[in-house]
């Protein structure tokens, strides 16, 4: 063997080994004496498209071929290639010569597959994972990219029956996990979904953001194993290596602002680009404030719940309102239709690029953008770091800091977010002098509405009625300890709660078992679509017991309107000072407390003295009337004020 053969076998060794980088400094020293090797060029385009340069790589993959026409493995690669580069057509070329000059080439067939899936063509995409079962039946790259076809045509079942048999080829197969995970959430098989995480988690405890996915999906099913072990996991890596987790999830878990906006500086700085800085001011050219409402929510939802009554008594000599809908479209939507009028224009840009609306907002020469989703589902926060309006406002849809240069205020109250916690917001905080939070009445038609009684809610007559209807996922073990203290402590009493899945009815049994709570004691509540037969309901309910660290918010409104006195335990965080901001706005603030000894005390004051609970429920009433807590009016011209002040 010459000096340059070992060399060489040394090459393959380090790209075999991942040292690509090693590897290729000496192909390309090598390749200046031999030009004319076919492997040596082979070799080195792979690098090349290891590396992701792929001009160098389809360089010297077209020099392997055309030295050896009948290359395989070079075709193959050629098709990688193109297929990274968006040229899936040329792509399919080049798998095509790959199978011709290897018929059992599966390596082809499956690359072959994945672009033809890319280009829509799921059945041809089907025919070649099929032909590769057929060459090797234990091939569970095969399975997984059948399951992918499936789960693309939104045909999830089948898709979970691929993944199955990839895993039982490979157990291990992370992939497979991975899409499997997916499917079942999407079609709730939460059973499947959890097992897969928490495989998932197993293999690789790093992986992106499995740890997120699983403690949330286990807070979903009321699985509370582990949970102190992933809570202290996830704040680890936020604090120590910077990881990023969805910001609105993080307040159902921790008390703590400070927590939240690193999170957040870590999210804006990783994923989000400020494009533009604030440096307009005003338009002299508008006689009217023109003001933009940016929105996921124009549907049935708890924010546009609470601002439709904004939008409708805004002083139209003096402001002119724009609505941007940037949620998924929905159908039969009567609450968006309903609340259209209120706007000079209406724009739907789901489906239209941030440039787009940037221009569409440019033309409206627009004073403000108020941003109603912050970092909840479907936000569009890069269309704020383009600036679409010299001032740029977060509002109600996200409890915290957005932390970015392209947010310049957040409206709050003087409980929500006090003094000394404005330290944790990169906006500049506006405070309200009402609650920061407005609700309007429901929107639609009530045409459903129904008798409701204890009988057709399975509620007892004569026993004390706790109730919990919350979000599942805000319920914590902290939370339900003090829960099964309250309720050893009433003998006499039941809890009343929400749940939306089987499994997770099974999981609080068991939990509230281990707490000495009988399963006979716990009501779940049937699903009730309209919404005033929900609040009737409520009223057959004697104290609603809060959630914390995520505190009810429209619920709170709910509750009031349902005469229900609610136990809120305000911390130190935005959603957790929700319930406190409220009942501050109407001197009920004998309700708000601030520990756990003080919260399970009160519950079980009010339980046992049913006289002062009376007294509580009529002062509740009185207050809402004379604070006119419901007078949406007041809360615009409080918003306008703000407004007027900031442009």
């Amino acid at each position: 063997m010459t000096s340059d053969e070992k060399i060489f076998e040394n090459a393959k060794k380090l790209h075999l080994n991942g040292q690509i980088k090693n590897a290729q400094e000496i192909y390309l020293k090598l390749i200046n004496k031999n030009e004319n090797n076919f492997l040596l060029n082979y070799l080195l385009g792979t690098s090349f498209l290891q590396t992701k340069e792929h001009i160098n790589a389809l360089n010297y993959l077209n020099k392997s071929i055309e030295l050896k026409p009948n290359f395989a493995e070079a075709y193959n690669n050629k098709g990688i290639t193109l297929a990274e580069i968006g040229e899936y057509s040329e792509a399919l070329e080049n798998y095509d010569k790959a199978i011709k000059h290897n018929k059992n080439f599966t390596d082809a067939y499956l690359n072959r597959g994945i672009s033809l899936s890319k280009l829509g063509k799921y059945n041809d995409a089907i025919k070649n994972f099929e032909a590769i079962i057929k060459i090797y039946p234990a091939n569970k790259f095969a399975y997984n990219n059948l399951g992918n076809v499936f789960k693309n045509n939104k045909d999830h079942q089948r898709a979970i029956l691929n993944y199955n048999k990839a895993l039982e080829i490979d157990p291990n197969y992370l992939d497979a996990l991975v899409n499997k995970a997916n499917s079942a959430s999407t079609i709730k098989l939460h059973e499947q979904e959890l097992e897969c995480l928490k495989k998932i988690f197993e293999l690789n405890p790093n992986y992106e953001d499995i740890i997120f996915k699983l403690t949330f999906k286990k807070m979903q099913l009321c699985d509370w194993k582990n949970f102190d072990k992933y809570r202290k996991l996830i704040y680890e890596k936020i604090i120590k290596h910077r990881v990023i987790f969805d910001p609105l999830f993080l307040n159902y878990l921790f008390d703590d602002e400070k927590l939240n906006k690193i999170n957040a500086e870590n999210k804006i700085k990783n994923e989000f680009k400020l494009i533009k800085k604030n440096t307009k001011t005003k338009s002299e050219n508008n006689k009217k404030i023109k003001i933009a409402y940016f929105s996921a929510d124009y549907h049935n939802h708890p924010v546009l719940h609470a601002m439709k009554d904004i939008f409708k008594f805004h002083d139209s000599k003096n402001f002119e309102i724009y609505g941007f809908s940037h949620g998924p479209i929905k159908k039969n939507n009567i609450w968006r239709e309903e609340i259209k009028p209120y706007f000079k224009e209406f724009y739907s840009i789901e489906d239209i690029s941030d440039e787009e609306v940037v221009n569409i907002s440019n033309k409206l020469n627009l004073d403000i953008a108020v941003n109603l989703t912050g970092f909840a589902k479907y936000n569009r926060t890069n269309l704020f770091c383009n600036r679409v309006a010299p001032v740029q406002i977060n509002y109600l849809g996200y409890p915290g800091t957005m932390a970015s240069e392209a947010i310049d205020y957040i409206i709050a109250d003087h409980i929500i977010i006090p003094e000394e916690n404005k330290k944790n917001y990169t906006e500049k905080v506006v405070c309200l002098n009402t609650c920061f939070m407005p609700i309007s009445n429901p929107l639609g038609k009530n045409n459903s509405q129904s008798i409701i009684s204890k009988d057709n809610q399975n509620l007892p007559e004569k026993k004390i009625i706790f109730c919990a209807i919350s979000n599942p996922v805000k319920i914590n073990p902290e939370i339900l300890d003090l829960w099964a203290e309250i309720l050893n402590e009433v003998e006499d009493s039941v809890i009343w709660i929400n749940a939306k899945s089987e499994i997770y009815k099974k999981n609080f049994k068991s939990e509230m078992k281990k707490r000495k709570i009988s399963s006979d004691r716990i009501i779940f509540s049937r699903r009730v679509e309209n919404i005033n037969n929900h609040i009737n309901r409520l009223k057959f309910a004697d104290i609603f017991l809060d959630t914390y660290p995520y505190n009810s918010h429209a619920t709170m409104y709910d509750n009031i309107k349902a005469e229900l006195p609610t136990i809120v335990f305000k911390g130190n965080s935005y959603a957790s000072r929700v319930g406190a901001s409220i009942y501050s706005s109407i001197d009920m603030n004998e309700l708000v407390v601030e520990n756990k000894l003080d919260y399970k005390n009160l519950a079980i004051e009010l339980a046992k003295n049913r006289n002062k609970l009376l007294q509580i429920k009529n002062k509740l009433v009185e207050n809402t009337k004379k604070f006119n807590l419901f007078d949406n009016k007041k809360i615009t011209k409080e918003l306008e004020r703000v407004y007027k002040e900031l442009v």
